[in-house]
């Protein structure tokens, strides 16, 4: 099924000044993580550092904390981090979708690899969180790398009745809902070789567009307890 890991993510905490962050070295080795030496002598470093945003806002004006965000992950790839994730939550100001805001960054930034850290797969569907993904990672050039979760998400009892039909406590939030996710990803036609869609550039066939190759090897989960552990574990070894 991919790489699906528990999500291990430098954090760092958003500066709240409206001015732009202004990097405190000029590259990552100054800052001594690509290399050094333990007490022993031993030369230890780190492979790959990244950052973690939530991306506040004051609630009168999102527009300065989302363009602050932003700069924060230019400022993230001139210092030379290998990736940035931002966190998605919802009824918070912050970022509330993380496929939108990173779709800005994919033109804003150039090399760092950026992340959605973690989207709760409760509220989505998930073949159109795929296609939004999907056309993320595209525009990113092949840096997009995803986290999910499973479970009953946050807040149901105040935004559920406001994203599904009728009865929603009998809706499935169990880790199926993340294999079909993934299964979307993988580009597999629809229907069977005779199966066509008219297009107004012809027939095709039909799977989800755009297709984005890789990303099915760059899912992570994110787990929260030891049963989501062990799911991940068999799940990564099976898949």
């Amino acid at each position: 099924m991919g790489r699906f890991s528990i999500t291990g993510i430098f954090r760092k905490k958003p500066c709240r000044s409206r001015k732009p962050i202004r990097p405190a070295c000029r590259n990552i080795d100054r800052l001594g993580y690509r290399g050094s030496n333990d007490r022993s002598g031993r030369k230890i470093s780190i492979s790959h550092i990244g950052f973690l945003t939530a991306g506040n806002y004051p609630d009168d004006d999102p527009l300065s904390g989302l363009e602050q965000t932003l700069q924060q992950l230019q400022y993230g790839e001139e210092l030379g981090f290998d990736s940035a994730w931002v966190r998605q939550r919802h009824l918070e100001p912050g970022i509330s979708s993380g496929s939108a805001f990173l779709a800005a960054a994919t033109q804003r930034t150039s090399r760092i690899q950026l992340g959605t850290a973690v989207i709760s797969i409760g509220y989505e569907s998930p073949y159109r969180l795929a296609e939004d993904l999907a056309t993320v990672d595209v525009l990113s050039r092949g840096r997009l790398n995803i986290v999910v979760s499973a479970g009953r998400p946050l807040h149901a009892d105040l935004i559920a009745s406001l994203v599904f039909d009728g009865d929603w406590t009998g809706n499935d939030f169990s880790h199926d809902r993340v294999l079909r996710f993934a299964d979307n990803l993988r580009g597999t036609h629809l229907g069977d070789e005779q199966t066509f869609i008219k297009t107004p550039v012809g027939p095709i066939r039909p799977r989800l567009q755009p297709y984005a190759t890789g990303l099915i090897d760059r899912i992570w989960y994110g787990g929260g307890s030891q049963r989501s552990a062990e799911w991940q574990a068999a799940t990564a070894s099976t898949c």
